[in-house]
This record gives structure tokens, C-alpha cells and sequence, in this order.
């Protein structure tokens, strides 16, 4: 079951993005107009035309964020450094990927045997409509099986914004 999901996560992430270029490469062809990003020699090899990935359809944010919580006799200091990725594909698909990086900064300088908890998280989005009407939206993320008892659960309230 695991390799049938892989395998059309895959084909999505690959022959999607490649499908949509394509038709717009095509419509632009036609039409005449300049898409920014694309051109006849956009897929005829390297240093030839210019990239499929247009930094101006890219966006990225990065941030890192304390946490600081006691009860009674224990604390804890945890930290979370997040990256941001969101790139258009077309007006009609966007896919967004978050990586985050949760430990405990003063573990790391401690000598004791308290335990070090470390974990990555992640998070994936596509947002495809292919017609007017129809909308698909797709939406994976992962959390640690670590007890901490703070926000870093979640992931930022800009989550679903960036890169609009």
C-alpha cells in the first residue's frame, strides 16, 4: 500500500507540473505572449532557454522561535527553526513545503544525562484547479511522538497564505 502511495505522490509531484508547462508553453506558442519562465528551449537541455524555475514564482521565508515553560521544579527551553518553500507552477498549481527543526538548545550544552529530543517535522501542500469548478487540495504534515506541551505543535498561522 505504502509503494502504490509513493508511486502516485510521485507521479503527481513529476508528471503534473511537466503536464501544466507544457499547456502553457503551448497556449503561449499560439497566443504570442511571453510567460515569465518559459521558453522554446525551456526543455531542450541544459544551459539552453532559461530555467523552469523562476525565482520570481518562488518564495521563502525562514524563521526560529524560543519557547520557555516551567512546572515547579522542572523547565524546558525549546527552539524551532522553520523553513518555507512555496512555488507556482502555474495560476492554477502551487506547492508549498515546510521543514522544521525542533530541539532543545541548553540539552545540547548540558553534561547531565537529561535526555536530548530532537525531531523534524514536515509539511507538504498542493493546490491544483484544474477547471473553474474543481479544486483539489492536498495536505500532508508530520509531528514528533515527543511530549512538549507548548505551540510548536502547530505550524505558523501564515501557513496557508504563503506564497499567494
Amino acid at each position: 500500500m505504502r509503494i502504490v502511495a509513493s508511486c502516485s505522490l510521485l507521479c503527481i509531484l513529476v508528471l503534473l507540473p511537466s503536464v501544466l508547462l507544457a499547456e502553457e508553453a503551448q497556449v503561449a506558442n499560439q497566443t504570442g505572449l511571453a510567460l515569465p519562465g518559459l521558453s522554446r528551449d525551456a526543455f531542450s537541455g541544459f544551459g539552453q532557454g532559461i530555467s523552469l524555475l523562476d525565482p520570481q514564482r518562488l518564495r521563502i521565508s525562514q524563521s526560529y522561535g524560543l519557547t520557555y515553560s516551567s512546572r515547579g521544579k522542572s523547565a524546558d527551553l525549546v527552539g524551532l527553526y522553520q523553513n518555507c518553500l512555496s512555488y507556482r507552477f502555474s495560476p492554477r498549481l502551487n506547492v508549498k513545503v515546510h521543514l522544521g527543526y525542533l530541539h532543545q538548545p541548553i540539552a545540547a550544552l548540558s553534561h547531565s544525562s537529561a535526555i536530548r529530543r530532537e525531531a523534524l517535522m514536515t509539511a507538504f501542500q498542493l493546490d491544483f484547479q484544474p477547471i473553474d469548478n474543481f479544486f483539489i487540495h492536498f495536505n500532508f504534515r508530520s509531528h514528533p511522538v515527543i511530549d512538549y506541551r507548548d505551540s510548536f505543535w502547530r505550524f505558523p498561522g501564515d501557513w496557508d497564505s504563503m506564497g499567494d
